[in-house]
């Protein structure tokens, strides 16, 4: 992720207040090409996992073994691991 500061006096910084209101579509030859949206409440790391594809892999992975009820309670694996970390201590 690149991280550009902005100056305070800057044209695009005044731009860029109004995405509080609505996105900001960047065009190249008339065709969009990037977004600037609001991030309320969003740190650094944060929007950088929301952009990595290794991340948004293991979410969409996560999301279809749900779907397929191929998931676990909190429950069950806290007992799991309570039993392998028994075994492997004794």
């Amino acid at each position: 992720m690149k991280t550009i500061e902005l100056a305070t006096d800057s044209e695009l910084n005044r731009q860029i207040r109004s995405v509080r209101r609505e996105p900001i579509i960047l065009t190249r030859n008339g065709k969009p090409v990037a977004a600037i949206v609001d991030l309320p409440n969003t740190d650094a790391a944060t929007a950088a996992l929301g952009s990595d594809p290794t991340f948004k892999a293991i979410i969409e992975r996560s999301r279809k073994q749900v779907k397929k009820k191929e998931t676990i309670s909190l429950g069950s694996a806290k007992r799991y691991l309570q039993k392998k970390n028994t075994a492997h201590a004794g």
